[in-house]
């Protein structure tokens, strides 16, 4: 992350030059997110910090190598290094994000709101204090924090998306299919808010508005197995079971440890009388998950 400048953060002379070519080497070792490659990115990052200490590019860098690396406090503990300014919205904000991964959510929410005091605009402040407080199930806190990130950027489609998520898990199904339209006008292509919108819409029971979001969805991505299956359970309810049985079969290809399409497929067989390809396709489903309740 660059600093408010939108350069690395200058740290003088040719010490300066030497963090700045460590960090461009660190990135790309990283590139391919093999583990060995990772680690001799946190040792490459470490020198750099040694030799440049305030460098905050660098303990960005470092803390998001490490939490990829699943060291998840070594991350916080990088970034609380340069949280010391209270006007630093950015250091703050990355230090509640780590926070948040680490777990330990009541000091991400005071880091958050740090961030926010530097920085009243900061939508991603907003929206990411409206994760923390979602995870600590302040419901009606978290849609204010959602609100407010879409009240700083009106086109945030991540905070309409979010906000959604919350009020479908709240059974506010209207107002989430209302939010989800407002992602999906900022970003087209947002396969997670059709997803979701065709969740919703189901849940409604406008049952050809949930078809089309979900094909909305497998036009973006064909092998989205999820939305397959989902198209697929509906059109079945409507009775059209050879184009659910399609969509099924398209499923189970698309994801072999996906049980739920032989699972359906075993439905759809069963409404059509074909009673050994229906217990076939339970079979096949408690043989890709022993544990499958349903079959």
């Amino acid at each position: 992350m660059a600093s408010r400048s939108g350069k690395p953060s200058p740290v003088g002379g040719g010490r300066a030059s030497s963090a700045g070519a460590l960090i461009e080497l660190a990135r790309r070792q990283s590139q391919d997110g093999k583990r060995a490659e990772a680690e001799a990115t946190l040792a490459t990052l470490r020198r750099a910090i040694a030799d440049s200490p305030k460098n905050r590019e660098a303990h960005f860098l470092l803390a998001e190598v490490q939490g990829a690396l699943g060291k998840r406090q070594d991350a916080v503990a990088t970034l609380r290094a340069i949280a010391d300014d209270p006007s630093d919205a950015v250091a703050h904000f990355r230090l509640g994000g780590a926070l948040r991964e680490a777990k330990r959510l009541a000091e991400a929410e005071f880091a958050l709101r740090d961030a926010i005091a530097a920085s009243p605009t900061m939508a991603e402040a907003h929206m990411e204090l409206g994760n923390v407080l979602l995870a600590q199930q302040q419901t009606a806190a978290a849609e204010a924090a959602f609100r407010q990130a879409i009240a700083v950027r009106p086109n945030y489609p991540a905070a309409h998306y979010n906000l959604g998520n919350l009020l479908r898990e709240s059974d506010r199904l209207p107002d989430a299919a209302a939010a989800y339209q407002e992602a999906l006008t900022h970003n087209a292509g947002f396969v997670e808010a059709w997803f979701n919108l065709g969740i919703t819409y189901k849940s409604m029971q406008r049952f050809e508005d949930a078809i089309a979001a979900y094909g909305r969805v497998i036009a973006l991505r064909p092998q989205h197995a999820e939305a397959l299956n989902n198209v697929a359970v509906i059109l079945r309810s409507l009775g059209r079971l050879s184009e659910a049985e399609d969509l099924l079969r398209k499923a189970a290809a698309a994801k072999a440890t996906f049980a739920m399409p032989h699972y359906n497929l075993g439905g759809v067989y069963g409404d059509g009388f074909r009673v050994k390809d229906a217990v076939d396709a339970y079979r096949k489903a408690i043989a890709i998950d022993p544990d499958f309740a349903p079959a």
